[in-house]
């Protein structure tokens, strides 16, 4: 299995397009990729109590994958790459150069690989 946890940032402003986008993600991924083993999206509770404190544009992404190629075939596919570009105005972006010294602007996310130590999960 392939596990990942990751983060992206909605701009203040964008909530109810952001939310309504990460909505269509998450039943397109359920739909389409069965190789997706658990697909959940998470944002901050007001009410509850968080150490530090979280943003309140703050999205949280727990992905588990059958395995590596399920993981680098949801990033290349329909659900993820549509999800991506319709994101521009709502989700916070980044500028880089690339290698020709042309500007790129992508999706802020950070994102890493994980390894289960111990846990479980209950439906």
């Amino acid at each position: 299995m392939t596990t990942t946890i990751g983060q992206m940032y909605i701009l203040s402003g964008s909530e109810t397009a952001a939310k309504a986008l990460l909505n269509q993600l998450a039943a397109d991924v359920h739909a389409n990729e069965p190789d997706t083993l658990l697909y959940l999206i998470h944002m901050p509770d007001a009410s509850g109590v968080s150490m530090p404190p979280t943003s309140a544009g703050e999205v949280t992404f727990v992905e588990v994958y059958k395995d590596e190629a399920a993981f680098k075939a949801h990033l290349s596919g329909p659900a993820f790459t549509t999800f991506v570009a319709k994101s521009k105005g709502l989700f916070l972006m980044t500028e880089n150069k690339a290698p020709d010294g042309t500007t790129v602007t992508s999706l802020f996310a950070t994102f890493a690989a994980v390894d289960r130590l111990a846990g479980f999960s209950r439906s």
